[in-house]
């Protein structure tokens, strides 16, 4: 069981010839887990286009001082190749190439590392590649590959609410 309090999320959000991603680390073992439900509860509430009350704001800040943007891009594998000139062995051995020189570094740190990779739809078989190919590379590592709508949420408690 990954410790979700305090770790390392590498994001990615592949395409058919670009990636992006992001690398961050969240360390919310400092805070109490009631304090955490309570201000997401909050902020939740009053996220609708209402004032933010002066006491929530404060412990907002204090949940956004425990995120710690690491790195991230949105990288052209290809740039001024077009899409359909490149072979699927080409695109493998990019992105391949590009998680080995740019990305595996962030692995190394003393926190556990959780990859979540944006699920592409099977129509689209080159942007589908890319998942695979960055699924099966991390595929040592947790890994969870999470519907577009849910890639950019953080669940603190769990729930999906």
């Amino acid at each position: 069981m990954v410790n979700l309090l305090n770790c390392r999320w590498i994001s990615f959000d592949p395409a058919t010839k670009s990636l992006a991603y992001s690398v961050i680390d969240i360390d919310l073992s400092q805070m109490n887990s009631e304090f955490i439900k309570e201000t997401r509860s909050e902020c939740i509430k009053d996220s609708h286009n209402q004032p933010v009350p002066e006491d929530i704001k404060e412990r907002a800040e204090a949940l956004t001082s425990c995120i710690n943007f690491i790195g991230g891009d949105v990288v052209d594998l290809f740039p001024g190749v077009p899409d359909k000139s490149i072979s699927r062995k080409q695109r493998t051995k990019a992105v391949s190439q590009f998680l080995k020189t740019n990305v595996n570094k962030y692995l190394v740190c003393d926190i556990p590392v959780i990859v979540l990779i944006e699920s592409q739809i099977s129509i689209n078989d080159k942007s589908f590649q890319v998942e695979t190919v960055i699924a099966s590379h991390y595929s040592d590592h947790h890994f969870e590959i999470v519907k577009p709508t849910l890639k950019n949420l953080v669940f603190i408690n769990g729930d999906d609410e």
